[in-house]
């Protein structure tokens, strides 16, 4: 239900696709591969959806939510020569709230919770 809208721990990046248009959300890409992304949205105005590579073993892989076969497809022929090359040149970065804010946001709440559980026990005591 949520999938693509919760960002996932060995997300490298999130490219948002509508209208033609091809702009990336969260992480960073290599450049080529943002501008070879927006081509395929270009050729395929009416396509809308998301798509996130993911750092996983051996390579890096897609995930495409919401768009047809056939422009999926297209997608993963032009993710390829990338996934291979291990993403190397990832330096264009999204606006606005990155991994680093992520990361914080987990700490915060970890340090809440040992708070939390610190307050129980010594109330016990």
């Amino acid at each position: 239900m949520f999938a693509g809208l919760v960002p996932s721990f060995d997300e490298v990046f999130c490219v948002a696709v509508a209208r033609g248009r091809a702009v990336l959300e969260r992480g960073s890409i290599p450049p080529a591969l943002l501008q070879e992304f927006a081509e395929v949205a270009r050729r395929a105005p009416s396509e809308r959806g998301r798509i996130c590579g993911l750092a996983s073993r051996p390579q890096p892989r897609l995930e495409l939510h919401g768009f047809s076969d056939g422009a999926g497809q297209r997608l993963r022929n032009v993710f390829g020569p990338f996934a291979r090359a291990g993403l190397r040149g990832a330096v264009l970065q999204a606006e606005g709230r990155g991994r680093r804010e992520l990361g914080y946001l987990a700490v915060a709440v970890l340090a809440l919770a040992l708070v939390t559980l610190a307050m129980g026990w010594f109330e016990r005591r």
